[in-house]
Formats: structure tokens, sequence, C-alpha cells
């Protein structure tokens, strides 16, 4: 591998982790309830790994890129203050909500909104999976 091919990578890996992800990720329970949480990372990938909130599987709903870490936490910051009614308030994370179908489509559309950055697919067709 060339100089100019390494420094490009360790330049790519850099940026990579400059970026922020703002996310919406689902559990459903034993008991048929559902709890989101509105989050942030610097890596997706690890964030999934690292998701063992609840004893049952997440999904991720979305997914936005943003340029930067405080760009995520500040539209992370809004929607909490926002959904601050709907918090699961026995929860040992201040990050869980239990929204209704159509407080979820709504932040599914603040969040494709908040373009032109990258949207996850699901954004697009989660409506029509998202509630079976």
């Amino acid at each position: 591998m060339s100089l100019a091919q390494v420094l490009l990578q360790k330049a790519h890996e850099h940026l990579m982790s400059a970026y922020g992800f703002l996310y919406l990720k689902q559990w459903t329970l034993p008991d048929g309830s559902r709890w989101q949480k509105i989050g942030i990372t610097n890596d997706l990938r690890r964030r999934d790994a690292e998701q063992n909130i609840l004893p049952v599987p997440c999904i991720t709903l979305a997914w936005l890129q943003l340029d930067s870490m405080e760009e995520a936490r500040a539209i992370e910051r809004a929607f909490h203050d926002t959904l601050d009614i709907y918090r699961i308030t026995n929860a040992n994370n201040r990050e869980l909500f239990s929204l209704t179908d159509d407080q979820i489509v709504s932040v599914l559309i603040a969040i494709q909104e908040l373009g032109p950055h990258q949207a996850s697919n699901s954004i697009v067709n989660c409506e029509s999976d998202l509630f079976g």
C-alpha cells in the first residue's frame, strides 16, 4: 500500500469517527408493549452490539448521519425535550420512551426531514412493516 493510500485510509477512518448518528430503536416486550430509544453514537455497528438494555432484541427503525457528534447531540436533546412526557420513568435509561404508532411515525418524519444527510432505508419502508 502506498503512502498516499495509507493517508487516505487514515483520513477516512478519522472522518468517520467525527460523524455523529441519531438513531431510533424499538424493543417489543413479551407482553406486546413497545419501548423506543432515541440516542446518538459515532459508530452504529458498535452501538448495535452494545444495545442490551432489555432482555429482548431491538430493531433499528431509523438512523441519520450528521456532520458531528455535537450536531447529533443537539438534535437528540431537542427530541428528548419534546418527548419528555412519554419517557418511561421506571427505566434506568432516560432515553427510553413509550410512543404510539402515530408518534413513532412523527419521529420518523422528523428524522427524514432533517436530511439531506444519509438516512436509513427503513425510514421509507417502516410504516408498512413497523406495526405488523
